[in-house]
């Protein structure tokens, strides 16, 4: 960041490619040599940044075309990064980039889909978790690369699913009321139980934000003191008492699934 900023009083252009280079530097030191873990995504996310800001360096404004621009040339050094270092989180990355450039070029030819953004995010959302599953499904026993790849993407995909479920229904700084909450809770409950199948929690807990607003509120316009911390107390002890019970929920439901399902989920907490 520094290189960046000291370079960038010459050239921008100069300055970025300057970064990316002492990124790639530091990560054939500390990644490829120590295998140290928060260098690796440091040196991942300053050389991918890097080369999403190479194109801004050659344009005054940034049109779409300059953004996709942008998008490509991140999805690329994502891939050129992953190929040397094989670091988890870089296949998320290039899948932020790939997703950003897509969208963008759907959006520039037909702008009014720009109305259904909300449709948009959750299908790029169930794209990315299929391929969170994908991943899962190289290493049921969670003991290889492939398991943190699939934790990576699981956590790109928690939001882009959650988000726009709820904000249909219960929107952050909208109204909130008995059938919201009894909604949300459904909701939550579905993608608990989900989340518990395929023994990955990014999901259940991308919901919480909205769990919580809806529940606080509610008790705030029931003139409940402290309302947001009270629902919180309740939720957090809730999950409290599901993680103590993870394991065993996880057999009984996974046991009621299809054989060729039960084949593709972790083992790890199956019985």
């Amino acid at each position: 960041m520094s290189l960046f900023v000291l370079g960038a009083n010459y050239d921008k252009a100069l300055a970025t490619i300057l970064t990316a280079a002492a990124a790639w530097l530091f990560a054939e030191i500390f990644v490829r040599k120590q295998r140290m873990a928060l260098p690796a995504i440091l040196s991942l996310v300053f050389f991918v940044a890097s080369a999403f800001a190479l194109p801004l360096a050659f344009f005054v404004t940034p049109t779409t075309t300059v953004l996709l621009m942008c998008a490509l040339f991140s999805t690329i050094a994502a891939y050129v990064h992953w190929q040397r270092f094989r670091v988890p989180i870089t296949v998320a990355a290039s899948t932020v980039g790939i997703l950003t450039a897509t969208v963008g070029i759907i959006i520039n030819r037909f702008p009014g889909l720009i109305e259904h953004k909300l449709t948009i995010l959750f299908i790029a959302g169930i794209l990315v978790f299929l391929f969170a599953m994908y991943w899962d499904s190289r290493d049921l026993a969670r003991r290889k690369r492939s398991s943190d790849v699939a934790f990576w993407l699981h956590l790109l995909a928690a939001p882009l699913i959650v988000h726009p479920v709820f904000q249909q229904f219960a929107p952050l700084g909208g109204a909130q009321d008995v059938n919201t909450a009894i909604l949300v809770s459904l909701v939550y409950l579905i993608l608990a139980v989900i989340s518990i199948i395929i023994d990955r929690r990014a999901i259940m807990v991308s919901a919480l934000i909205y769990v919580l607003y809806t529940f606080g509120h509610l008790m705030q316009s029931w003139s409940v003191g402290y309302g947001l911390a009270l629902a919180g107390f309740i939720i957090s002890s809730s999950l409290l008492v599901l993680s103590a019970y993870w394991s065993p929920l996880r057999a009984i439901l996974v046991s009621h699934l299809p054989a060729n399902m039960q084949r593709n989920l972790p083992v790890t907490l199956v019985r």
